[in-house]
């Protein structure tokens, strides 16, 4: 039986998403909880025409992402902060000051949930790091942190 969700369900899919269940299950559980109501022939093709719409978004979403990451993979990224003479840092490098490198350096979206370090950046030197711009396409990246000038 084809039901119409009414509300974000993680087991079925998001609100107006038209799904196959079967019959006691929207009886005794969806139904109740107000999670879906019955599709009709409407909601069906409503349903089809904007799963179209999200197919052609998803498709040039990857193209972009793809684009992106050849455009920042293998791309290095010099930082200066105050060190130590021995190389420590006075302060840990965050993945949101990198996002916003990137992002300036390179015009493009990214947060800090998308940056990813192998190890924490607490000494000057070179790190390796991953920039997540979907599920499937990411690019590596390095970033170069020197010690700022004493004055």
């Amino acid at each position: 039986m084809q039901v119409l969700l009414t509300q974000d369900y993680p087991q079925l899919g998001q609100k107006g998403h038209v799904v196959n269940v079967k019959a006691g299950y929207y009886r005794n559980y969806l139904m109740p909880k107000a999670l879906a109501r019955l599709a009709t022939a409407i909601d069906v093709e409503r349903h089809d025409k904007q799963e179209e719409v999200r197919i052609q978004q998803r498709q040039e979403m990857m193209s972009q992402a793809e684009k992106m990451a050849g455009k920042l993979n293998g791309q290095t990224i010099k930082l200066k902060e105050k060190a130590s003479e021995s190389g420590s840092l006075y302060s840990q490098v965050h993945e949101m000051e990198v996002a916003k490198m990137v992002c300036a350096q390179f015009d493009c979206a990214i947060s800090a949930t998308d940056v990813k370090f192998a190890s924490p950046v607490k000494k000057v030197g070179e790190y390796q790091f991953s920039v997540r711009l979907t599920s499937d396409h990411k690019a590596d990246m390095t970033l170069v942190v020197e010690a700022a000038d004493a004055e």
